[in-house]
C-alpha cells in the first residue's frame, strides 16, 4: 500500500470502524479523532485520512465542511476507499439505497485508478442483497465486501489497494 488513502461514505456507512479496523490490521499507530478532523493511521507507507461523512446538503457543522473541502481538494491525488452500508441498499427498495452523493462519488470511481468501494457491514442481515445492488447498479466500479468488526475483507481491501497503487504509479491526476 502507498500514498494517502480517503475513507469515504456517508453518515452511518462505517467509516470510522474500517478506518480503525484497517489501521490495526496494517499495524499502523492510530490517533483518535476529534470533531470535524480526520484521524490519520500512517503504517507500510500508507496513510489513512478518516473524512466526514458525505451528505446530500450542506453538512451543518462548519468544521466538518472545512475538512470535507480538504478531502475533496486530495481527490486528484489520493487513493479513495468508498465506504457504503451494503446492509442498508439491501433493505431499501431496488434503487433507492445509495444516496446521490454515493453516487456520485462513485461515477468518479470509474476514472480514478485509485478507487475501490466498500461494501460494508457484511455481518448484518440484508447485507448480502445489498452487495448484489451494489455490483449490478454500478457495472464497472470494483467492489470489495467488508464486515471491519470480524475484520472480513481487510486482507482483500489491502491486496486491491496494493494493486492500484502499483497500477497507477506516477500519474497525472483525473480530471474532475
Amino acid at each position: 500500500m502507498s500514498g494517502e488513502w480517503l475513507i469515504m461514505g456517508g453518515p452511518g456507512a462505517g467509516k470510522t470502524t474500517l478506518f480503525l479496523a484497517l489501521a490495526r490490521y496494517l499495524g499502523a499507530p492510530v490517533r483518535a479523532a476529534t470533531r470535524g478532523a480526520p484521524a490519520h493511521a500512517r503504517g507500510r507507507a500508507v496513510t489513512l485520512v478518516d473524512t466526514p461523512s458525505l451528505t446530500d446538503d450542506v453538512h451543518p457543522d462548519p468544521a466538518a465542511r472545512r475538512e470535507l473541502a480538504r478531502a475533496l481538494a486530495r481527490l486528484p491525488r489520493a487513493g479513495v476507499l468508498h465506504v457504503v452500508d451494503a446492509a442498508r441498499v439491501g433493505r431499501a427498495s431496488p434503487g433507492a439505497g445509495l444516496a446521490a452523493a454515493d453516487l456520485a462519488l462513485a461515477q468518479l470511481g470509474r476514472h480514478h485508478p485509485r478507487y475501490l468501494m466498500l461494501a460494508a457491514k457484511q455481518d448484518l442481515p440484508w447485507a448480502a442483497l445489498g452487495l448484489d445492488r451494489l455490483l449490478s447498479l454500478l457495472p464497472g466500479v470494483a467492489v470489495v465486501a467488508v464486515a471491519a468488526p470480524l475484520r472480513w475483507g481487510l486482507k482483500e481491501v489491502r491486496w486491491s489497494v496494493a494493486a492500484a497503487a502499483r497500477a497507477a504509479g506516477p500519474r497525472r491526476p483525473p480530471m474532475l
